[in-house]
């Protein structure tokens, strides 16, 4: 989850808020189903991730050899045929209620709003798809979608079941939570974590452990057991980590470390097992890479894929080699990958990507995900 900075918000970020407003379709019923879900949200969520728009172009990675050792094989044990290794998911506002998208000048800038179903929407190559499950409800700090069929949510989950105070104000425990709902639909586990304070993320998922970032303490926790211990490289983590660096991703053996500098933002590969020595620092992207959410670690821990909204109804796409600090990706996208502060990509396997872009329909309007949806698939 990328934490929005307390600094002046770009003018095409409040364009983006002020097209989003007026793309609501008129009515008042739908005004009146504001207030609620939004009391929801605050009852079992802390956060929000959202992307900033209108960030400055990636520099060109620097061509420095990593000195790290061959990755781990990445865990395909689980892996049906066919299957993405890392599957696509949005969040949406559910029935009533709209997000809006604009449309630069060249087109008109008129807004269109979409429609997303509310709850979690995995978006696959054919349409959407809802999975209704009550734990998942208002989840949205990180859904991962296991390729047997599984996803683990991590979340803040609000314990007081509603209660209020006499004067009608919100009594909330809010705790950190971590469910497994197996393919079928069904709750495998609804684990309490601890107190939700800021401090914990998970920040990346196996078919047998999620990986916890407890403060500064890397744990993984057992999917079937809820047994936790440190990984072995943990002390090394906590050492970089207070050193400004901040834990971006874990998957592949390895654990992604980014630090922003004035001349771009810098990432550092730490074996989890604690063998070997850890890589040089490589510069991945421009100064304000670190502040996008919509990042991917390929499953064999190799590639890192960044994408960003252009500021003209677009995306660009950059892929780092972190074994080499090549830049081997560099592309502009035609749709729009980061919509509504949700990132919608993944890999598909160790060479391939694939990214969900909303397209800005021609005319104004309301829209449902699967009218304006595109799925790409970009070879590396």
């Amino acid at each position: 989850m990328t934490t929005v900075r307390e600094e002046t918000l770009p003018d095409d970020l409040c364009a983006i808020v002020r097209d989003a407003a007026a793309a609501l379709p008129p009515g008042g019923h739908q005004l009146r189903q504001v207030a609620p879900r939004r009391q929801a949200q605050r009852r079992r969520t802390m956060t929000l991730s959202m992307a900033l728009a209108g960030v400055t172009a990636l520099a060109a990675a620097v061509t420095v050899p990593l000195v790290l050792r061959p990755a781990p094989e990445p865990d395909r044990a689980a892996t049906p045929a066919g299957v993405p290794a890392q599957r696509m998911f949005v969040t949406g506002p559910g029935d009533g209620l709209a997000m809006g998208i604009g449309k630069p000048p060249e087109r008109g800038g008129e807004s269109a709003a979409v429609r997303i179903p509310g709850g979690v929407v995995e978006i696959t190559d054919s349409e959407p798809v809802v999975h209704n499950n009550p734990d998942l409800n208002m989840m949205l700090d990180n859904v991962v979608g296991l390729p047997d069929g599984r996803l683990v949510a991590f979340g803040a989950w609000d314990r007081s079941g509603g209660a209020t105070r006499p004067d009608g104000t919100a009594v909330m425990d809010m705790r950190n939570t971590l469910v497994v709902v197996d393919k079928e639909g069904t709750t495998q586990a609804k684990r309490d974590l601890g107190a939700s304070n800021g401090t914990m993320r998970m920040a990346g998922v196996t078919s047998d452990a999620a990986y916890i970032l407890r403060g500064d303490r890397l744990v993984r926790h057992e999917l079937a057991t809820g047994a936790e211990q440190d990984v072995p490289a943990a002390s090394r983590i906590r050492g970089y980590l207070g050193q400004g660096w901040e834990l971006k991703a874990v998957g592949g053996g390895r654990a992604i470390l980014e630090k922003g500098k004035d001349d771009g933002t810098y990432v550092k590969v730490v074996n989890l097992d604690g063998s070997g020595g850890d890589s040089a620092e490589v510069r991945a992207c421009s100064a304000t890479c670190h502040r996008i959410s919509l990042t991917r670690l390929s499953p064999d821990g190799r590639r890192i894929a960044y994408a960003y909204p252009t500021g003209q109804a677009g995306t660009r796409l950059v892929v780092t080699d972190l074994t080499t600090g090549r830049e081997v990706v560099g592309r502009d996208l035609g749709g729009i990958v980061q919509f509504g502060g949700l990132g919608v990509m993944g890999w598909a396997d160790d060479s391939t990507l694939r990214l969900g872009e909303v397209v800005p329909p021609e005319k104004a309007g309301l829209y449902d995900l699967k009218d304006v949806l595109r799925v790409e698939a970009v070879t590396v």
